[in-house]
């Protein structure tokens, strides 16, 4: 993960937040505001992918619903 993410940007505020996640330390509100708005979604899917291998490996969960919603229409 490390290499890529420093691969992606050169913007110093997200490296910290990636080195954050990468110690397994909690991001602040302004952290997780500025990820949303600055960082590419990549990036943000890397940062995540990173913390779901930790807890659980290389195994994938899927969740599927299905809701039927009652109208009078």
């Amino acid at each position: 993960m490390v290499e890529l993410i420093t691969k992606t940007t050169n913007d110093d505020r997200l490296l910290r937040i990636a080195d954050h996640v990468k110690d397994e330390k909690r991001i602040s509100e302004d952290d997780a505001l500025y990820l949303y708005e600055r960082a590419p979604i990549g990036y943000l899917g890397s940062l995540a992918n990173h913390i779901r291998e930790k807890r659980h490996g290389k195994k994938v969960f899927f969740n599927r619903n299905f809701h039927v919603e009652p109208t009078n229409v």
